[in-house]
This record gives C-alpha cells, structure tokens and sequence, in this order.
C-alpha cells in the first residue's frame, strides 16, 4: 500500500509557522499506530521540525525528500518521489507519505489510499493544501470509510479513508 496520511480544518490547512494548529491525541494515536513498522516519506523541513527525541520516527523506515546535501544517520535520502518509492520498495512495508504540502500534493498521482483528519474548526493557518489537490482527491478516489465525529477537549473531528477509484 501507498497511502498519504494527514489532518487538515475545514479550509484543508495544515499548518502555522510549521507546527500543526491543533493537537489532538487520539488523531497522534491514529498516525502512529497507522505508520509503525512502514516507510514514512517526508520532506526535509518537516523532518527537522520534529523534537530530536523522535528524529529518526522511530519504528519507522524514514525518508527524507531534499534537494540539498543532506546526511542523518539511519535516514535514507531521496531528490525526487519516485527516487522516494524505488528506495522504499526495498522493504516491502507500506508507504506513507507525511507532513508537508507540497509533498501531499505531488505524491498524489501514487497513492493508493488517503487516512484523512478532519478537523471541525477554521484554524489561522499559513499553509493550505491547494484547491486543485481537494478536486484531485474527490475525482480519483472515494470515501471508504468515515468515523463517527470525536470530540478531543473542545475540537470536534473524524478520520476519512479515501481509495483511489478504480477504472474500468
């Protein structure tokens, strides 16, 4: 399986300042437990804007999308998606894309499935996942599965699974 998994609010944004808007633990339980023991394919900012203590993800193959010289012990480094996806295939685990826009946004085209979080709320946000990538997503895959709505302190949410439509 290819899969992308992320949150966004209702306006599809999903960060501030490079930090997500909101935390909510039953959502960081879904990504966890949906990523362990897989390949996690991330850009290079979202890989340094993790706490130390979780660089590398742990229990995770990680890798990193950069353009730059990059090094980091136990990380594998990648210039291109599809440099991603042949160095992933090594493993024969499954493959989540994570964590950044444009990354969601190019990896779209591969992808199998999408774990989608909901986010009931309009957040300030300053990174927004393009209008294109939402009509992208509602034309080529369908909802497979949608959870009951949650409520996490004062944040209401749900989770969607999106399967890319097969063609006939």
């Amino acid at each position: 399986m290819i899969a992308s998994i992320l949150a966004v609010d209702e306006n599809g944004c999903i960060w501030k300042n490079n930090w997500l808007c909101w935390a909510i633990k039953r959502d960081l339980k879904f990504f966890s437990e949906k990523t362990k023991d897989s390949v996690v394919i991330m850009w290079k900012n979202t890989y340094l804007s993790l706490p130390k203590k979780f660089r590398p993800l742990p229990n995770r193959i990680n890798i990193v999308l950069t353009n730059n010289n990059f090094s980091q012990d136990n990380v594998l480094v990648a210039n291109s998606i599809q440099q991603a996806l042949k160095k992933a295939s090594w493993y024969g685990k499954d493959i989540f894309f994570i964590w950044w826009k444009s990354v969601y946004e190019k990896s779209l085209d591969f992808v199998d499935k999408v774990f989608l979080t909901k986010v009931l709320w309009k957040f300030d946000c300053d990174v927004c996942l393009s209008e294109e990538f939402f009509k992208k997503l509602n034309d080529k895959f369908f909802i497979s599965k949608q959870s009951e709505v949650y409520e996490e302190n004062w944040l209401r949410f749900r989770f969607l699974e999106y399967n890319k439509a097969v063609k006939k």
